[in-house]
């Protein structure tokens, strides 16, 4: 994900693509099924690190699956900043 938006067309873009959702047009049908592919493949990755022990049981699985990427949109969307895989770690 930090490569895609550390994209420069993506980074011109991705904020246009969602505003447009927001206005009910035909996007909102291939954005919802791109979020359902990539939930479900975020979801099996939880569950496998909470099967190793790795994350607390107790762990909300939606609300992890909005903050994950939310950090990155933030801080590379939003701010314009970088984001190294150190500091992704």
């Amino acid at each position: 994900m930090r490569r895609a938006l550390r994209h420069r067309l993506v980074r011109r873009i991705l904020p246009d693509i969602y505003a447009e959702s927001a206005r009910k047009s035909e996007l909102v049908v291939a954005l919802t099924r791109l979020a359902q592919a990539r939930r479900a493949a975020g979801t099996a990755l939880i569950e496998r690190a909470l099967a190793r022990g790795e994350l607390n049981a107790n762990i909300d699985v939606k609300i992890a699956l909005d903050m994950i990427p939310s950090a990155l949109y933030w801080r590379i969307i939003v701010t314009n900043r970088s984001m190294s895989k150190a500091q992704i770690e």
